[in-house]
């Protein structure tokens, strides 16, 4: 059992890394694309992976993840690397859903506004806005991932 249990973790992050790495990149091609309807395509595609996707990683890496760790005998508050693992995806998702997700339907919604003159320079803030918040959640959930591989001792409050 304890295998599936991180056969479903490792899947999850598998899904939810190449969904966050998609969209950073995604957001770059769109940036250098200079056409209103490929930003809007690309901020519609990353938002239905968002509202989709990512929820189904998150609880295949959570139901994974503690399934795992029960099995083996691990508590998640008091193994350290466990601990700031989460507290990092949690900040990672507070981040992502309070900044780069609104700044996504922004986005997605100015491109598919249909105006006759595209609003370049109020894009160009919000894609660096949003690309600001995405990578700084990216950052966290990183810095989780390598947590996991390495299981360092860390000390827990």
């Amino acid at each position: 059992m304890m295998q599936w249990y991180k056969l479903l973790h490792i899947v999850g992050v598998i899904l939810f890394f190449a969904g966050f790495v998609g969209a950073l990149l995604s957001q770059r091609f769109a940036d250098r694309a200079q056409d209103p309807r490929i930003v809007a395509h690309t901020f519609k595609i990353m938002n239905f992976n968002d509202r989709w996707l990512t929820p189904v990683s998150i609880v295949l890496i959570l139901v994974g993840g503690f399934g795992a760790a029960s099995r083996a005998g691990l508590s998640l508050v008091k193994t350290g690397w466990i601990l700031w693992s989460l507290v990092l995806f949690g900040i990672s998702g507070v981040i992502f859903l309070a900044r780069a997700l609104p700044l996504q339907h922004k986005i997605e919604e100015m491109a598919t506004s249909g105006q006759d003159e595209f609003d370049w320079a109020a894009y160009g803030r919000l894609s660096r806005a949003w690309s600001k918040w995405a990578h700084l959640a990216f950052v966290a959930v990183l810095v989780a991932l390598v947590l996991m591989v390495f299981r360092p001792s860390l000390p827990v409050p």
